[in-house]
């Protein structure tokens, strides 16, 4: 006695498909979303590193303008942060910024400004570098931080 074969019909195998289609379609935009929100985020904890060790060199000197780098000299506008004692590049290198990117935009006696500028990653010490852009993160001594993206929009405070 011959017994019939159970299988898929096409028509159960083209819902199935069109089910997956679907699902890719609402996952993959949320998971972009979490790549950006994943590349901010580190640039604001490497800003917040090195905005933590300029006020604890403004209670040294008691301006900021006053606190030394690694040759004993004192920081300046544009200065590569990892050049601020104790700061290494391990403390600063991460999966989509190298240490490269952080500057000290700008410096005065009370005042400073912070950058993550993504077109100088090092794509050698940051893997994932080639997704960060033309994106920019500024933090000022308040803590106020700026986002900058590639089309040109800017929001502050983003948290």
């Amino acid at each position: 006695m011959n017994t019939p074969k159970k299988t898929f019909t096409l028509i159960e195998l083209m819902v199935v498909a069109i089910i997956v289609a679907i699902l890719a379609a609402v996952a993959i935009p949320l998971m972009t979303g979490n790549v950006q929100r994943a590349i901010i985020t580190e640039a604001e904890a490497a800003l917040g590193t090195i905005r933590s060790n300029m006020r604890a060199g403004y209670s040294e000197y008691g301006e900021y303008d006053l606190i030394e780098n690694d040759d004993g000299d004192a920081i300046s506008d544009g200065e590569v942060a990892v050049n601020l004692r104790p700061i290494s590049n391990t403390d600063l290198d991460g999966h989509y910024f190298s240490h490269h990117c952080y500057l000290i935009e700008a410096v005065d006696d009370d005042t400073f400004t912070l950058k993550a500028d993504g077109t100088l990653s090092d794509d050698t010490v940051a893997p994932a570098s080639e997704k960060v852009g033309q994106l920019e993160v500024t933090m000022d001594q308040a803590g106020t931080i700026r986002l900058s993206t590639d089309d040109g929009a800017t929001f502050e405070d983003v948290q």
